[in-house]
């Protein structure tokens, strides 16, 4: 009897690992009280929270395709609308931490999420063409 699951599902334990273990270490990272003040005027932690969240909204799109078959723009609006109301609720639960809630990090967020998203089309619509091509 042959094995039904393809090689994208077969890995796809492994992407779900990764996209969790991230997920944690990000909220626990902005969950615990702050040590080291950022540097005054400096924009390094919208910088941060930009690429954290490229890479969180990156992570999710290739785990869910892995997971679930092709995403389709529509999937991708979705995960980006998941990932701006989950960036808002990250910032207020800072709150209760002794940390600060912004604007301009939730923008830098749901910005960030929008090019790791993107990134993640751009890349994987070339790959789809190619498999569609050798089937």
């Amino acid at each position: 009897m042959a094995n039904s699951t393809t090689p994208l599902t077969q890995t796809a334990w492994l992407w779900q690992l990764a996209l969790a273990g991230y997920w944690l270490a990000l909220f626990a990272a902005t969950h615990l009280p702050r040590r080291v003040a950022s540097p005054p005027g400096g924009r390094v932690a919208e910088l941060a929270h930009f690429l954290t969240y490229a890479v969180l909204a990156g992570l999710l799109a290739i785990t869910w395709q892995r997971s679930a078959g092709r995403l389709s723009i529509a999937h991708l609006r979705w995960a980006w609308v998941a990932l701006a109301v989950y960036a808002a609720f990250d910032e207020l639960t800072q709150i209760p931490v002794g940390r600060t809630a912004s604007w301009a990090d939730w923008l830098a967020d749901v910005l960030g999420a929008l090019l790791g998203l993107a990134l993640f089309w751009w890349y994987a619509k070339p790959q789809a063409t190619a498999l569609r091509r050798i089937q």
